[in-house]
């Protein structure tokens, strides 16, 4: 697979030099460059023009940014969008019953009794949950809006490494 880059001046976020080679390319020019510049992997479509083309790049580093807030979520989540419906319906149901304990909870009653719990305890366990992943899953996509609107706002290619540098310390603390 063939990886592209850009090596830029830190201090400027200019572009000095383009380039492309195998996978591990990008790392390979990251190991061997002199103080004051640094490297980024670009897609094609940003060295297509005389100059590079910094709005793919954008787009690129975006992408990774949403690729890892989901590896992030995924960490704390069973994966899959049915899974995610799947704990919305049980959310809903758990809300519904604590307000109304005759609320339809075809989720919460199949899960209660395949694991031999009482609705209620499955309820307050699946409330503590929703509680919880609140709590984190807010917390990711706060740092992944806020890295995608540096990113977009970045003039430079220094400005878009810094930007693209997410801290996700916060999540889960």
């Amino acid at each position: 697979m063939t990886e592209y880059y850009v090596v830029y001046d830190t201090a400027s976020g200019a572009a000095r030099w383009r380039g492309s080679g195998s996978t591990g390319a990008t790392a390979a020019q990251r190991s061997s460059l002199p103080e004051g510049l640094a490297v980024m992997e670009v897609p094609l479509e940003a060295l297509t023009a005389d100059d590079v083309d910094i709005e793919p790049v954008k787009a690129f580093v975006c992408a990774k940014i949403d690729r890892a807030a989901e590896a992030l979520r995924d960490s704390y989540i069973t994966p899959g969008s049915g899974q995610a419906l799947t704990y919305q319906y049980k959310a809903q149901e758990a809300l519904a019953w604590q307000a109304d304990h005759n609320a339809p909870t075809p989720f919460l009653a199949a899960e209660a009794a395949a694991l031999g719990m009482t609705l209620a305890d499955l309820v307050a366990e699946v409330l503590a949950q929703r509680d919880a992943w609140i709590a984190i899953g807010s917390t990711i996509e706060g740092a992944r809006r806020k890295a995608k609107a540096d990113v977009t706002a970045a003039g430079d290619f220094a400005a878009l490494a810094a930007a693209s540098a997410v801290d996700w310390s916060g999540v889960g603390a």
